[in-house]
């Protein structure tokens, strides 16, 4: 897992860097700086699964919309997640994507909750394939 997250960007935001050598990779990464940020991930149990299908127009939408997902059921099922895995990535001219993730519900006596990650932004938003590497940058709210 490559990522970083930049502190001089915005102050009630969090952005990150991501450099991964696939672009599977390049998702999960995202994902895991996602909740990393959040909480600590080694007190996740991987006891529930979910399995997800996304569609979009562009890799770049994409990739905003697995992130915005995983807001999406953090939220809605008040669960966190510890495992991501790309299954498949196809592309044009419709962008798929299928994946399995793995976690638990929150538990607030086991996790402690850093920060709430409410949504992905569009500034500065950017996925890119860089030579072998792909890169993201991705500014959370919070």
């Amino acid at each position: 897992m490559s990522f970083k997250y930049i502190d001089n960007i915005a102050t009630a935001d969090c952005a990150v860097e991501i450099e991964s050598h696939t672009l599977p990779q390049l998702f999960e990464d995202a994902a895991m700086s996602l909740v990393s940020r959040m909480a600590d991930i080694s007190t996740v149990r991987k006891t529930h699964s979910w399995n997800l299908e996304l569609r979009e127009s562009s890799i770049e939408m994409l990739f905003y919309e697995w992130l915005s997902e995983l807001i999406f059921l953090k939220d809605a099922e008040a669960v966190l997640f510890s495992e991501f895995r790309i299954n498949e990535i196809s592309d044009g001219p419709v962008f798929k994507l299928s994946a399995t993730v793995r976690g638990e519900p929150i538990d607030h006596e086991r996790h402690d909750i850093a920060v709430d990650i409410k949504a992905v932004t569009l500034h500065m938003f950017n996925v890119e394939q860089a030579g072998n590497i792909w890169k993201a940058f991705v500014i959370f709210d919070l």
